[in-house]
């Protein structure tokens, strides 16, 4: 009798071992044709911060950050970000503090709504620079040649000796004329502004999401203030500008001057247009440049609308 209960037991244990072998077999396949149902079962994972353009974000003050600097890599307005965080002028923050980005996305090279308008600009515009149609000779008709007698008798009139050639500019005037080409300015929405630097202009604004313009020059010639202001920021903490000084020169306009070797301002310094506050430097290809930026509430706009 004791070895039929045994028996009976091991072949009990046989069976539910079957079983369970076939519900483990069984059960990967109840999870796919339950997603094939349209029973979805997600898997659990870490969370992970989703930065989405345009929507809030949150941001740790590092060590040399100003509100400007945060601003101005978030592509956002100064007094936006200021009253998202209820920080008054002048604007202090520290380090390790944690702020609020409203509305944080790359910045557009797009014009503000409503600036070409109200700023000079567009393409039917004069360059004063130069490069215009105010760059060329005028041509002056002259009047048919005199006749007389028949007309098929037409008498050619003796060609005009040429003008004697200008004499070349002496030191003295050449140095004059740099100074006073140096010293252009433009007035445009309440500032005045002049070129940052001497050079040709390599990059314009918008070509290949350029959100200024490249100016190119000698390595180490003086970079300068395009308007007064007040230095807002000055340092090497955003990505992809070197060293770099940011100049506040109202409540909606700011500019800035990239790539530099050296700076000469430091920040909270009060400048004068025309002003040398940094020595050009090399962009991160390598190339002798200046990298320069105009952004009116917080958004880029066009620098050759601004400067002469």
């Amino acid at each position: 009798m004791k070895r039929r209960v045994t028996h009976a037991a091991g072949r009990i244990g046989a069976l539910a071992r079957r079983v369970t072998g076939s519900v483990l077999v069984l059960g990967p396949a109840v999870f796919v044709a339950g997603c094939g149902g349209g029973s979805v079962v997600a898997p659990v994972r870490a969370p992970t911060e989703l930065v989405v353009p345009g929507r809030d974000r949150e941001h740790v003050v590092g060590k040399g950050d100003t509100l400007y600097s945060i601003a101005w890599r978030f592509g956002v307005d100064h007094r936006t970000l200021a009253r998202a965080n209820s920080i008054r002028e002048p604007y202090t923050i520290f380090p390790g503090q944690r702020l609020l980005v409203p509305g944080s996305e790359d910045t557009a090279a797009t014009e503000p709504a409503g600036a070409a308008a109200s700023e000079p600009g567009g393409s039917n515009e004069v360059s004063i620079r130069g490069t215009g149609t105010a760059s060329e000779p005028a041509v002056v008709s002259l009047p048919p040649p005199l006749s007389t007698g028949p007309a098929s008798a037409t008498v050619e009139q003796p060609p005009k000796p040429l003008a004697t050639p200008p004499k070349p500019p002496t030191a003295q005037t050449a140095a004059k004329l740099a100074a006073s080409s140096s010293s252009a300015a433009r007035s445009v929405a309440g500032v005045r502004w002049m070129r940052p630097t001497r050079g040709k202009t390599i990059s314009t604004f918008g070509r290949g999401g350029n959100k200024g313009i490249d100016i190119g020059g000698t390595f180490g010639q003086p970079v300068r203030a395009a308007a007064p202001g007040r230095v807002v920021y000055a340092g090497s903490g955003l990505i992809g500008y070197g060293k770099l000084v940011i100049v506040k020169h109202d409540n909606r306009i700011l500019s800035a001057y990239a790539h530099n070797e050296r700076l000469h301002v430091g920040e909270g310094a009060e400048v004068k247009g025309g002003q040398h506050i940094a020595d050009m430097g090399r962009s991160g290809k390598g190339r002798t440049m200046l990298h320069f930026e105009i952004r009116r509430d917080g958004k880029p706009v066009d620098p050759l609308r601004y400067l002469p």
